[in-house]
């Protein structure tokens, strides 16, 4: 059995709620910026 509170899994954790946070909003972005150009381009060049 693994102790949940050992000082490393605790900081392995932190990280990794850090970078999920991170991860999240850097897709959003990316899908923000790419949904907006996608819409402009149907906007200024419609099929």
């Amino acid at each position: 059995m693994v102790n949940m509170d050992h000082p490393y899994l605790v900081a392995l954790r932190s990280i990794t709620e850090m970078e999920r946070e991170a991860y999240f909003w850097a897709s959003l972005r990316f899908f923000r910026l790419h949904c907006g150009d996608f819409m402009r381009e149907a906007v200024v060049h419609p099929q």
